[in-house]
């Protein structure tokens, strides 16, 4: 607990003095405070990643949402897969290797990793599965700032979500919002593990 109440003031002395500079120099860049977002989560939230999607767009951000079937996001070649959808009922009958073999299975692969090369935050999006949470620590790998939003429970707990710079419950979108003004540099000042 105190290392994140430490933590939060030394954002805030650090956006401040951030602010600050800018404002000396005469000059405000918008783009200092935008976030580069890629939204990992299951199909299964679609509708919930269209509309947090839409709310960051509005807040200024680009934001890489795997359900965007318009084609080109943030001038990256995106392929919106939906595996279930494309394969039919074979989809239930196919092993793991046989899947990852699948020409649009690599396509769709190269382009969400492509999404999290380009991003500077990557918003966890729950409940979702694995390949959600494989995408999380390979953001964190490199170097991305991790925020985990959603449903979490009472009684059910992720010990590794200790690797997010932020945690926000699903009533907390407000505060998920106000956080993103924060310039990404700032969020990953320090590591306080």
């Amino acid at each position: 607990m105190a290392e994140r109440i430490t933590k939060k003031i030394c954002l805030r002395i650090t956006r401040w003095n951030h602010l600050n500079d800018i404002h000396r120099s005469n000059h405000i860049f918008l783009d200092d405070f935008m976030r580069k977002i890629y939204l990992a989560s299951s199909w299964k939230n679609s509708e919930k990643i269209r509309s947090l999607a839409i709310i960051l767009r509005k807040n200024g951000h680009q934001v890489f949402d795997f359900t965007d079937d318009s084609g080109r996001q943030n001038g990256l070649d995106t392929y919106v897969f939906n595996a279930r959808k494309l394969f039919g009922n074979s989809f239930y009958e196919m092993n793991h290797k046989e899947f990852l073999a699948k020409s649009e299975t690599k396509r769709a692969f190269l382009s969400d990793k492509a999404g999290i090369d380009w991003c500077d935050t990557l918003i966890l999006v729950l409940p979702c599965g694995n390949s959600s949470h494989i995408e999380a620590g390979y953001a964190k790998g490199k170097r991305k700032e991790l925020i985990i939003y959603g449903n979490l429970p009472k009684g059910s707990f992720d010990t590794m979500y200790g690797f997010s710079e932020e945690i926000f419950f699903e009533d907390e979108l407000d505060h998920l919002i106000e956080h993103l003004l924060i310039p990404v540099e700032c969020t990953l000042f320090f590591d306080y593990w």
